[in-house]
């Protein structure tokens, strides 16, 4: 799974399935745990990166219901900043990141 597809902003998104969104985060949580508590070399970054943007994705669609014109998208970047922003500790330098990293992010 890339991440760009969970920052994908389209309303037709591959991954606009709750329940497949749910699941996604949890199964890259318990594999992130196990490959960082684990002698191997895989990094905690991107794992932690996909698990903000499922949750963040999550959170995004359920706001569509509420908010029409709510973008999943723009909350799944902001979940993935956030959530590797807490782990590391530099939760603006992150953030500053993952919206360059975005680049067509808009503030309306």
């Amino acid at each position: 799974l890339r991440l760009a597809a969970l920052l994908y902003r389209d309303e037709c998104a591959p991954l606009d399935d709750a329940a497949i969104l749910a699941t996604l985060a949890a199964l890259q949580a318990a594999l992130a745990v196990v490959v960082y508590g684990s002698a191997l070399p895989g990094g905690a970054l991107v794992p932690l990166a996909v698990v903000g943007a499922a949750l963040g994705r999550l959170f995004g669609l359920a706001l569509v219901d509420i908010v029409p014109t709510a973008q999943p998208g723009a909350y799944a970047l902001v979940g993935a900043a956030a959530l590797v922003g807490g782990a590391v500790r530099w939760p603006l330098v992150l953030t500053a990141l993952f919206v360059e990293l975005a680049a067509d992010v808009r503030y309306a």
